[in-house]
C-alpha cells in the first residue's frame, strides 16, 4: 500500500485531526500541551522529565478518521537515543494490536531515521508508542512526530471478457531494515564484519548504528580503494534492495564508486548479485537504494567495492541497510466471479499507476476487452476516470526476415559536457501502415552492461536475453521524455542498441532514420560581429571563507558559464583526490567542504587552495593559510590542551585522582572554545554521570568564588567564533556513597547556530 507524508495526517499543522496523549511527565520550553508534537513548527520544544523508566508508558496519538500509517519519524533539536519503544493500533483505544516489532526511537533534526510498521495491515483511529526498555531524559527536545498515512480509498479490479478478474501484483519491497541496530559488531544478533577497519572508532558495526556519523564504518589507512563490509544473518534471507547513505560530513569522495554486492552462506564462496560503476554522492546524508535483480537466499551479504571517488588512503560508508520484500511482479487471478467489499479490500488496487506498460501489454495480448470496475466507499467522492484504452492490433513490416532483431551500435559516443536527451528519429510510413514494435537499450560503460529506463529508474539489462529487451526495453516515447537529470553521473560515454520485433503473420514496417543526442554547450560568451567570431571571456572568481575547519562559499562565472574546481591542502589534492577538476557545472557553484582533522598538521601551518576555472579553461587560485587544530565546541584545560577531538576521541581527562566519601574536591576550571567556524547562542553545558554511583555528584559553577553548584549552566549570549567561556568543575559526595573504580562522567556542550 502507498502512502505519504503530505496527505492526512502526515506532516504540518495537523492539531485540528490529531489529539495527543501521554502518561509520562513533559514540560517545554514554549510548549502549553503535546500538541506541539502535531503542530508543523520546530520552535516549540517539549521534553520529557523525571528519568522515569519508558516501560508500560505510551504516548497516543487519536485520529479524527481512521487512517493506514506504515511510517513514522521523529524530528528533534539533535540527534538523539529516546529509548525502546514498540507501535501499536486500535480503534476504541482499549484493545491494541502490535503493528511493530521493538525499535530504538531516534530522533534528528531533519527526520531521517525512519520507524516502519512492518505488521501494520489495517486503518485504525488511535495509534500509541508503547515503552519498551530506557528511560525519559531531559536531553534533547522533541519538535515533531510526522506519519506516512493514508485514508481510505476506492479499490479497482480488472474485468476482463470473460467475465473473470484480475489485479497486479507490483514488486513490494519492505523498507524496514533487516539489520537491527548494532552497538557492536555482535549485539544484538548478528554479526557485522569487514576486510579491515581504520580503528575501534570506524569498526565495521558504525555501519549498522542507525546514526549519522561523521564517517562511520572507515577501511584501514593504506587500504586504498579495496575492501569489503558486510553482514551475516541468523538464518538465510532474502534481500532484494540495499541502501548506501553518505556520511554526515563534506568528505564525500571517500564513498565506493565502484563496487559488487554479493550474497554467500559459507563465507568463502560468493556469488555476484549486483554490480555498481560510477556511483557518486553530491550530498551529506544522502541515500542511494539499489535493486538486486535476481533475489536468492543467503546468510551473508557484503559490499565489495574496488574504486572509491577519488581517496586513495581509505573508504567511508555511514550506513548500509538491506530490505527484503516480495519480489515477483505478475497479475494474479481474483477468485471469485462477483466480488464483494472484502474481496475488493483484499485484492484492490487502488493506484492503477504503478502497473507497467508492459503488464498492460501482456494483458492485452491475451484479452481483447478489459474494465476496470471501482468499488468506492461509503460517503467517498469518485474522482472521474478519463483516459480511455483501446486495443490495436500489433501491425509491423520489416523487409527482413519474420524474426525479432537485435541492431547494437559497434562505437561508443564520447561525451563532453552533459547529456541532456538522445532523439530517436522515425520515418513516417504510408497511410495505413502498423508501425511495428521497437525497443532501446543503452550501454554508459562501452558495452559492458546495458540499462533502460523502467519504472521511474535505470535497470540492468541482459543484452543476450532478447525476451528481457522486448520487456523492459525503452518505448520511443520513454527514450524521448528522458532528460539530462535521467542521465547525469551515468559517465561520459553512451552505446545504442535497437530491439525490432515483426511478425509471422503480416506485413508489417518501423522504418528509423537515426539516432541523435543533444549536449549543451556554453553559448553565452560569444557575439557576433562584422562576421568574425570573438570569444569574450571573464573569468571567474569565488567568495569563499574558511572558518572551523569548514571551507564555505561560491564559485560564480560572470558570464554565466559552466565552472568546475579543485582544492589542494599542504600542496597536494584533497577534492577530488584525484588531482583532477570537478565535473563542469552550472554557475554558481555552492563549495562546502569541511576538512577532516585526519588530514590537517596540527599546531603548525597549513595552506589551503582552490583552483578554478570555466569553461575555457583559464584557472584562477584563492588559498589562506592556517594553524591546524580540532573544530566543534571544544574543551580545554588553563594551558590550551585539549580535552578530546572533534569526534569526542579522549585526549587527556579532567582528574580528580581518588576522593573520599563525604567530600567535596577542589574546583577545577575548564575553558571551552568555540571552533565551529561561526557565531552561536543559547549554550548550555550539562553534565553525563549515568557511569556513576548514587550519592556522587558533578556540580558546575560559572565562577569558582563564590562556587554556586549546578548541574547544567545557560549562556544566552552570543559567543563568534575563537570566543571562549571559563566555567569550574568539582564533585560532591555523600559519605554512603559506593566506591567505584575509575568512574567516569561527561560534560557536553549543545549550542544554537546565529
Amino acid at each position: 500500500m502507498r502512502t505519504s507524508y503530505d496527505n492526512f495526517g502526515g506532516r504540518g499543522d495537523r492539531r485540528n485531526i490529531i489529539s495527543v496523549t501521554s502518561d509520562l511527565n513533559y514540560k517545554g520550553t514554549s510548549a502549553a500541551d503535546l500538541s506541539v508534537l502535531v503542530d508543523g513548527q520546530h520552535a516549540n520544544n517539549l521534553y520529557f522529565v523525571d528519568n522515569a523508566p519508558l516501560q508500560d508508558k505510551s504516548i497516543t496519538f487519536h485520529f479524527a478518521k481512521d487512517v493506514y500509517i506504515d511510517e513514522l519519524r521523529l524530528l528533534s533539536s539533535e540527534i538523539k537515543r529516546y529509548g525502546q519503544w514498540k507501535i501499536q493500533g486500535s480503534n476504541n483505544g482499549v484493545d491494541w494490536n502490535d503493528l511493530s516489532d521493538g525499535f530504538e526511537l531516534i530522533g534528528t533534526p531533519n527526520g531521517v531515521n525512519v520507524v516502519y510498521l512492518t505488521k501494520n495491515m489495517d486503518f485504525y483511529t488511535y495509534y500509541r508508542l508503547l515503552g519498551i526498555d530506557g528511560r525519559s531524559s531531559s536531553a534533547g527536545y522533541l519538535w515533531e512526530f510526522e506519519f506516512k498515512s493514508q485514508l481510505r480509498t476506492n479499490q479497482n479490479l480488472i474485468k476482463l471478457g470473460n467475465g473473470t478478474y484480475k489485479t497486479y501484483r507490483p514488486k513490494k519491497v519492505i523498507r524496514s531494515n533487516e539489520i537491527p541496530i548494532m552497538t557492536s559488531n555482535s549485539t544484538p544478533k548478528g554479526r557485522a564484519f569487514a576486510r579491515d577497519i581504520y580503528s575501534t572508532s570506524y569498526d565495521a558495526w558504525k555501519a549498522f548504528n542507525g546514526t549519522d556519523d561523521s564517517e562511520g564504518y572507515a577501511s584501514a589507512k593504506g587500504s586504498k580503494d579495496k575492501g569489503f563490509l558486510g553482514y551475516e544473518f541468523e538464518q538465510p534471507i532474502i534481500i532484494g534492495e540495499y541502501l548506501l547513505r553518505s556520511m554526515s560530513n563534506k568528505v564525500l569522495f571517500r564513498m565506493p564508486k565502484d563496487w559488487t554486492f554479493e550474497g554467500s552462506n559459507d563465507g568463502t564462496t560468493w556469488d555476484i548479485l549486483d554490480r555498481q560503476k560510477n556511483q557518486t554522492w553530491t550530498s551529506v546524508t544522502e541515500d542511494k537504494i539499489y535493486g538486486i535483480k535476481y533475489p536468492k537466499l543467503y546468510k551473508m551479504y557484503r559490499i565489495n567495492w574496488t574504486a572509491s571517488n577519488g581517496n586513495d588512503e581509505y573508504t567511508v560508508i555511514n550506513q548500509l541497510k538491506m530490505f527484503t520484500g516480495d519480489f515477483d511482479e505478475m497479475w494474479v487471478d481474483v477468485p471469485t466471479l462477483n466480488p464483494s467489499e472484502d474481496d475488493f479490500e483484499k485484492y484492490g488496487m487502488y493506484d492503477l499507476s504503478v502497473i507497467p506498460e508492459e503488464a498492460w501489454a501482456e494483458l492485452s495480448a491475451n484479452h481483447s476487452n478489459c474494465e476496470i470496475i471501482t468499488y468506492v466507499p461509503y460517503n467517498q467522492p469518485m474522482k472521474p476516470f478519463k483516459k480511455k484504452f483501446i486495443d490495436i492490433p500489433l501491425n509491423i513490416h520489416m523487409n527482413a526476415l519474420p524474426f525479432e532483431q537485435l541492431v547494437v551500435y559497434p562505437d561508443d559516443f564520447e561525451l563532453h559536457n552533459s547529456l541532456s536527451a538522445i532523439i530517436v528519429q522515425k520515418l513516417q510510413l504510408q497511410p495505413g501502415t502498423y508501425e511495428g514494435k521497437v525497443r532501446i537499450i543503452v550501454s554508459f560503460d562501452k558495452g559492458t552492461t546495458w540499462e533502460a529506463y523502467h519504472n521511474k529508474k535505470w535497470k540492468r539489462i541482459d543484452i543476450g536475453d532478447l525476451s528481457d529487451i522486448a520487456e523492459k526495453g525503452m518505448s520511443l516515447s520513454t527514450i524521448d521524455s528522458l532528460g539530462e537529470q535521467h542521465y547525469s553521473g551515468k559517465g561520459n560515454h553512451v552505446r545504442i542498441a535497437y530491439y525490432m520485433d515483426d511478425s509471422i503473420h503480416r506485413e508489417e514496417e518501423m522504418k528509423l532514420a537515426g539516432s541523435k543526442l543533444t549536449i549543451p554547450s556554453s553559448v553565452h560568451d560569444f557575439t557576433l560581429s562584422d562576421l568574425s567570431l570573438h570569444a569574450l571571456n571573464t573569468v571567474p572568481f569565488v567568495n569563499l571563507t574558511f572558518a572551523g575547519n569548514k571551507l564555505i562559499g561560491k564559485l560564480e562565472d560572470p558570464d554565466g558559464g559552466k565552472v568546475q574546481y579543485r582544492i589542494l591542502l599542504n600542496g597536494k589534492p584533497y577534492f577530488p583526490v584525484t588531482g583532477q577538476f570537478t565535473s563542469l557545472a552550472s554557475s554558481p557553484i555552492d563549495i562546502n567542504v569541511s576538512i577532516s582533522e585526519k588530514d590537517l598538521i596540527f599546531n603548525q601551518e597549513n595552506l589551503l587552495k582552490v583552483e578554478f576555472q570555466d569553461y575555457w579553461g583559464q584557472t584562477e587560485f584563492w588559498e589562506t593559510k592556517f594553524i591546524g587544530t580540532y573544530s566543534g565546541l571544544m574543551f580545554m584545560d588553563e594551558s590550551g590542551h585539549y580535552y578530546s577531538d572533534t569526534f569526542g576521541g579522549i585526549l587527556q581527562y579532567l582528574d580528580f585522582d581518588v576522593i573520599i566519601a563525604g567530600q567535596t574536591t577542589l574546583d577545577k576550571k575548564v575553558i571551552m572554545k568555540n571552533q565551529l567556524g561561526h557565531p552561536v547562542t543559547n549554550l548550555k553545558l550539562n553534565v553525563v554521570k549515568d557511569k556513576l554511583p548514587d550519592g556522587v555528584s558533578i556540580e558546575l559553577s560559572r565562577a569558582s568564588t563564590p562556587f554556586i553548584a549546578s548541574e547544567e549552566l545557560l549562556y544566552s549570549q552570543i559567543l563568534n567564533n575563537n570566543d571562549m567561556i571559563e566555567f569550574y568543575v568539582r564533585i560532591s559526595t555523600k559519605i554512603g556513597a559506593k566506591p567505584v573504580t575509575n568512574g567516569i562522567f561527561e560534560i557536553r556542550a549543545h549550542a544554537n547556530q546565529v
